[in-house]
């Protein structure tokens, strides 16, 4: 009979506010450190009111077994170890370290870590066409996904019994988007800190902000009052051409600075997806209706290069501020768009930043949406794997400890207490995190139709989105459709 992990974490459905609230600044329980040595062959009971979390691990021996993890690296942004060496003193570094010394204890099972740069799908991908059992787990970014799982290198997680991921320590979101005719090849893992660190948010520079008297956005997002016009009017007053020359150039004030997937994020901000799933489950390019249209029109508007109002990363020819992180550091654009991982390199700057989620449609719309980079980390097991169900158990067991000891290790001390300059961004942090959203689109990158997106959305001729979709449809409908008889045929 199958050694099955029993898990249940009550920490990692509590918002990160409740963590927050019992961090050491706060006077609260010192969660980070009771939470970063736990023995999990005992029962840990605390009050989940106070932010801690209970679970139990029951009868898992696996004995000794060297499970072997091939990973991304290499990533100037991205916190992307799964295991270390030794501790440091440093908060994430340590519950790195302790999360995987507890989980080798706890199961018997000792971890070691192949980093394969930045394209470890590659590495896979030779090991198994030759037939080889050389890796137990692979993590690596989700846009390879896709076209790995279509050829047949995953195996499908929802015939692994010890995978229980309908716990709340797994994304719902990413397995409810990932799953393709009732097949589920990857997903994500809080495990790696990647995961958190590739949601695309938006940042703002507190200074500028306060200087033009702007209404407070985060009272603006909680009265449900953050639109895509709001967001509009306040980088349109930010846009100053400080020294009269008429000509935008580093010299001046832009309203937003980011890369050319910002204009794929704040379409999905507003609820919109180029690919969603039918009613049957299936994969389908999106018809777009008055609404998409509209949402599409009130993105071009933001992203306007024309006037100074959008400065796209590399616009400044022979500048060193060719990164909009750059420009945002110097302090030249009211907002940034980008990922949550550049918080850590924005503790450089002189002026207070606030990170926000991406604007609504109007104020009708109920939800926030945040989307992922393209590059977040998704985890999959191959199909040469002899015991997926080993596996199963330690990537089960890795994710939910992650929940209560790397998660609030990260947002607690390591965002609160270094990376981000007020108790409102942490606030929005929650938002944000519980609103990922992901689109297939980008995951299978059929027709390579999300780039043409983009590069339509942003041309001077891409004012009709529709123009995109009737020209390039077909061949997405096929080539989904392709993707889905290749699922159909896999055992």
């Amino acid at each position: 009979m199958k050694r099955i992990i029993y898990i249940f974490i009550i920490l990692a459905v509590l918002p990160i506010a409740a963590l927050i609230s019992c961090s050491p600044e706060t006077g609260g329980t010192d969660s980070a450190n009771n939470q970063t040595n736990p023995d999990l062959n005992d029962d840990i009971e605390e009050d989940a009111a106070e932010g801690v979390g209970a679970y139990k691990l029951f009868d898992a021996d696996l004995g000794g077994y060297e499970m072997r993890l091939v990973t991304i690296s290499n990533e100037d942004w991205a916190i992307t170890d799964l295991d270390i060496q030794e501790e440091n003193g440093e908060p994430v570094n340590d519950a790195i370290y302790r999360r995987n010394r507890q989980i080798e204890e706890a199961i018997n099972v000792a971890i070691k870590e192949i980093p394969s740069g930045i394209v470890p799908h590659d590495k896979l991908k030779k090991s198994v066409d030759a037939g080889l059992d050389e890796y137990d787990l692979m993590f690596a970014h989700a846009v390879s996904g896709g076209p790995m799982a279509s050829n047949g290198y995953y195996a499908n997680l929802l015939d692994i019994a010890s995978l229980n991921l309908d716990q709340p320590y797994w994304d719902q979101g990413a397995v409810k988007s990932f799953e393709l005719m009732e097949k589920l090849y990857f997903t994500t893992s809080d495990a790696c800190l990647m995961t958190s660190e590739s949601i695309w948010v938006l940042y703002f520079n507190k200074k500028i902000h306060q200087n033009l008297g702007l209404e407070d956005p985060y009272k603006m997002v909680r009265e449900n009052k953050w639109t895509m016009d709001a967001m509009y009017d306040m980088a349109k007053q930010a846009t100053i051409d400080i020294d009269g020359d008429g000509v935008f150039t580093e010299a001046d004030q832009w309203g937003l600075s980011s890369w050319g997937l910002a204009f794929l994020h704040f379409l999905g901000g507003q609820g919109n997806h180029l690919v969603k799933k039918d009613q049957n489950g299936y994969p389908a390019l999106v018809e777009p209706d008055e609404r998409f249209v509209n949402a599409y029109s009130k993105v071009r508007r933001l992203t306007d290069k024309a006037g100074g109002l959008y400065l796209e990363a590399g616009a400044l020819k022979g500048s060193e501020y060719d990164h909009a992180t750059k420009t945002f550091m110097k302090e030249m654009t009211l907002f940034c768009a980008e990922v949550l991982g550049w918080s850590r390199i924005f503790r450089e700057m002189t002026a207070d930043f606030g990170i926000l989620p991406h604007p609504k449609y109007d104020e009708n719309q109920t939800e926030y949406y945040n989307g992922t980079a393209h590059v977040v980390p998704i985890f999959a097991i191959p199909i040469t794997n002899p015991d997926p169900e080993r596996t199963g158990i330690f990537i089960d067991a890795l994710t939910a400890l992650s929940a209560t000891t790397i998660t609030p290790a990260y947002y607690t001390i390591s965002l609160e207490g270094k990376f981000t300059r007020d108790e409102d961004s942490i606030e929005m942090l929650d938002i944000i995190r519980s609103s990922r959203i992901y689109d297939l689109a980008v995951i299978y990158n059929w027709g390579n139709f999300y780039s043409l997106f983009i590069n339509h959305g942003t041309s001077a001729s891409g004012e009709n989105p529709m123009t995109l979709f009737e020209k390039q449809g077909e061949k997405i409908r096929t080539q989904i459709e392709k993707t889905m008889e290749t699922f159909a045929a896999i055992n």
